[in-house]
C-alpha cells in the first residue's frame, strides 16, 4: 500500500506541475509595419476595436501580450507602465461582437520599446485573475488604451487579411474594419477531466503489480519445510 501511495502521489504532483506551467495558448505575432498598419484603440481617441480568436484547446489564461505604437501630440512613449482595459465579447446572431462585453478588466501593463524604423512598444498585463476560455467557441477581444498621460494607441495588426471591427466609444455599433490585432494569450491548458492522471496511474498500478509478482516469485516454497 506505501507503493501505492506513493506512485499516486508522483502522479498527483506530475499532474499539478503541468497545470502550474504557463505556456503560450495563442499567438498572433505582429507584422510587419509596412506590411500591415493599425487600429486606433484608445479611450481619448475615443475609439476601440475588437479582434476574433478562437481556442483549439480549452485553457486558462493568466495573462496577454500585445504590440502596437503612438501617434497625435503629446509625451513622447517611453518604457514604463500603462494603463488598459481588457474586454471580451461573444459573438451575436451576425457574426459580430455583441454590444456589451462578457468580461471586462483593468490591468496595468508593462511597456517595452521595441528598436525598429517605426516606433513600436510591447505590453504585457497579467489578470487580476486568469480566465476560463472554452474550445472551438468564437469571441472578440479588445485592447483598449485608458490613459490620458500618452498619446493615441494605436494597436499593431498581425495581417491585414480577416476580419475585426472596430467603434467609437461609448457604444456606438461596431463597424467592419480589414485586418487581425497582433497578441498573445499565455495559461495553461485544461486536459480533459482525469485523461492524463488516469493514464499515468494506470501504468503505475501495473508497475506495482510486476513488482509484487517479482517478489513473490523470489520467495522460498513452503514445499521441503
Amino acid at each position: 500500500m506505501k507503493s501505492l501511495a506513493m506512485v499516486v502521489g508522483v502522479v498527483l504532483g506530475l499532474a499539478a506541475y503541468r497545470a502550474d506551467a504557463l505556456s503560450v495558448v495563442l499567438e498572433q505575432s505582429p507584422a510587419d509595419p509596412f506590411s500591415a498598419g493599425t487600429f486606433f484603440s484608445d479611450l481619448d481617441h475615443p475609439r476601440s476595436a475588437a479582434t476574433p480568436f478562437f481556442l483549439t484547446s480549452s485553457a486558462s489564461v493568466a495573462s496577454l501580450v500585445w504590440w502596437g505604437g503612438y501617434f497625435g501630440l503629446g509625451p513622447a512613449p517611453a518604457d514604463g507602465s500603462s494603463a488598459f482595459v481588457i474586454r471580451l465579447y461573444a459573438t451575436n446572431s451576425f457574426g459580430k461582437p455583441e454590444s456589451h462585453p462578457l468580461h471586462e478588466v483593468a490591468v496595468a501593463a508593462s511597456v517595452s520599446a521595441i528598436a525598429a524604423i517605426v516606433p513600436s512598444f510591447r505590453f504585457e498585463a497579467t489578470l487580476p485573475a486568469a480566465l476560463d476560455i472554452p474550445a472551438g467557441v468564437l469571441l472578440w477581444l479588445a485592447i483598449v488604451d485608458v490613459d490620458p498621460t500618452r498619446p493615441t494607441f494605436a494597436w499593431r495588426k498581425s495581417t491585414e487579411y480577416g476580419t475585426s471591427y472596430s467603434r467609437a466609444e461609448p457604444g456606438f455599433p461596431w463597424n467592419e474594419t480589414s485586418g487581425l490585432g497582433s497578441f498573445r494569450l499565455e495559461g495553461t491548458a485544461v486536459p480533459e477531466p482525469g485523461t492524463g492522471v488516469l493514464a499515468l496511474l494506470g501504468l503505475s498500478v501495473l508497475a506495482i503489480r510486476s513488482r509484487r509478482r517479482a517478489i513473490e516469485c523470489r520467495r522460498p516454497s513452503d514445499q521441503g519445510r
